[in-house]
């Protein structure tokens, strides 16, 4: 299935500068955003940066969703540096009119200061979107905020070794910079035009702290690559269905690589995968993941046997697999949980508790007694949206028939989610029911 038929949260209004993140991250299948970054260990000729950027600009442009210039390097190089960011922008606008170009600037400053900076990354460089510091509160940041066609990303947490000093002070029981992501959402996101910069390096918990308290704010992430972050860690609990709910920003790793572009593709795709790496390994964790010779359900023979039953003595883990169910099922629109026993009926019974949905089960049999309903849990299913859960998806037999009985009651039966994807072409739809997975055999392979 794809991310786009996925993605189906309705929005009253979508600045233009979010429209375009979202539509180029669709069209690429991508969060990757390129740092073009000059660093001050290898300041060189302002001529030799030119050439180099568009170099890499021109190298990573198939997998870049978004460019993002760091102001300090060019204004080290004094009107040279300045002439050389204008003239690195106008690259990339060119070579992917379809990019989100952001200038990271961190602004700081009172409103009527806070308006240059703003003309001069907004009108004058022509960016889509803007780095800058919440500190002097919302009325100094009215000269970003109130430009609604752009995007401003607003300091939320960082990941130099002093952020504890001021962002993990405690305001209203909360850290400052969950109060800050609160707040934002909150007050601030009128226009949703505005975003945080949340540090991949940031401690996984505190960036689940920031995404509950902004569930709609999108993420600009640095610190993959060089900073030394992980993608199992800091990429689940920072993205949501939103394709624009993250972006993450790699710099040094890219263009210091002899190949800008193949470094491109790898992170791009790490990215994707580190999510799913972290199922895996809750999997093999569990032993859930076996390597063999076996004979599956379907009777197709396999070196690889996935048994998601086994979840259920890890409670741990089998309640982080449910969350994460419930997580990448976020886009679709439901209001019964259906599943079949016994592979889904734990995984289903977590989701539905914590969803607050009702759950049926379907028998494979009915009781030779009593109402000899296929449809177990009192629920009437007429007429409503219903999500069938379970562990694996192979041939889909037993979906088949679960699906059957519940359109027969009545039911709209649209989606479909499982742990893991064992078919052969894994994200495919099954009878016009978009499947959603939380891995696929490639993962595991």
């Amino acid at each position: 299935m794809t991310e786009r038929r996925r993605y189906e949260i309705e929005q009253p209004y979508v600045p233009e500068a979010l429209a375009k993140l979202r539509e180029r991250s669709l069209a690429i299948d991508s969060q990757l955003c390129v740092g073009i970054d000059i660093h001050p260990d290898n300041i060189q000729d302002p001529k030799y940066y030119l050439a180099h950027n568009q170099r890499v600009i021109e190298a990573t442009s198939g997998r870049a969703t978004a460019f993002k210039f760091q102001m300090a390097g060019y204004l080290a190089m004094g009107s040279e540096g300045i002439a050389v960011l204008e003239k690195s922008v106008e690259v990339a606008r060119a070579v992917n009119p379809n990019a989100l170009l952001i200038i990271d600037g961190k602004f700081n400053d009172i409103g009527v200061s806070l308006a240059y900076y703003a003309q001069f990354a907004y009108d004058h460089l022509g960016a889509d979107a803007v780095t800058a510091n919440p500190f002097l509160g919302q009325d100094a940041n009215e000269p970003v905020i109130r430009r609604s066609e752009k995007l401003v990303y607003f300091l939320g947490r960082t990941s130099n070794p002093g952020a504890q000093e001021f962002q993990g002070l405690n305001v209203d029981g909360r850290e400052m910079s969950t109060y800050i992501a609160s707040r934002i959402e909150e007050v601030w996101a009128q226009n949703r035009n505005v975003g945080l910069v949340v540090g991949a390096t940031v401690d996984p918990h505190v960036i689940g702290q920031m995404r509950e308290a902004a569930p709609n704010l999108p993420f600009l992430m640095p610190g993959l690559g060089a900073q030394g972050a992980s993608t199992e860690q800091f990429v689940y609990p920072a993205r949501t269905s939103d394709p624009g709910s993250m972006l993450v920003n790699v710099s040094r790793e890219i263009t210091s690589a002899q190949d800008p572009g193949a470094l491109a593709v790898y992170w791009a795709n790490e990215i994707k995968k580190g999510p799913r790496r972290r199922i895996v390994n809750m999997l093999a964790d569990a032993g859930c993941i076996e390597l063999g010779d076996f004979t599956l359900a379907s009777g197709v023979k396999s070196n690889i046997y996935v048994d998601v039953r086994r979840l259920s003595s890890r409670p741990d883990l089998l309640n982080k697999v449910a969350e994460a169910m419930n997580k990448n099922l976020s886009g679709a629109h439901y209001d019964v949980i259906a599943t079949i026993p016994t592979g889904g009926l734990p995984l289903a019974s977590i989701m539905a508790i914590s969803s607050d949905k009702p759950m049926v089960y379907i028998r494979k049999e009915s009781k030779g007694y009593g109402t000899k309903s296929l449809i177990e849990g009192g629920v009437d299913v007429a007429g409503k949206k219903v999500l069938l859960v379970d562990d694996v998806i192979s041939s889909g037999g037993s979906k088949m028939q679960a699906i059957e009985e519940l359109r027969k009651n009545g039911a709209q039966v649209e989606h479909i989610g499982v742990v893991v994807d064992r078919r052969e072409q894994g994200g495919e739809d099954f009878m016009d029911l978009n499947v959603h997975s939380l891995i696929e055999m490639s993962d595991i392979l």
